[in-house]
């Protein structure tokens, strides 16, 4: 109980030091300079003669697996294979796990009942 007060009382002490800090971070800070209605209105794109896009045109994505697969040599190609198999062993092992702790959760209550 006690060492629940004292960690309960030092998280206090910092937050409160983190706070007091705070104020004068903020106050330490330039203002922007304040913008011009010109330049601001200067900024707005005039969107009525953008061209427009066809609904139906194809998007390449530029970082999707088949742009890495076409687009890179062999050793991407290998790091790519190799992290495929490492992920598949992973989910193998994740779920052999989980199976095993269920059959072990079955027998400990068999076991408890008994």
């Amino acid at each position: 109980m006690m060492k629940l007060r004292q960690m309960f009382l030092s998280l206090v002490l910092a937050a409160s030091a983190g706070v007091a800090l705070f104020p004068a971070v903020a106050q330490a800070q330039t203002p922007a300079p304040a913008a011009t209605a010109a330049a601001s209105e200067a900024a707005v794109p005039n969107l009525a003669n953008a061209p427009v896009a066809k609904a139906d045109a194809k998007i390449d994505n530029p970082y999707g697996l088949e742009a890495l697969w076409k687009g890179s040599d062999a050793v991407a190609k290998v790091v790519l294979v190799l992290l495929l198999i490492m992920s598949m062993g992973s989910w193998y092992i994740i779920i052999v796990k989980i199976i095993e702790q269920s059959k072990i959760g079955r027998q400990a209550k068999l076991a408890e009942k008994s």
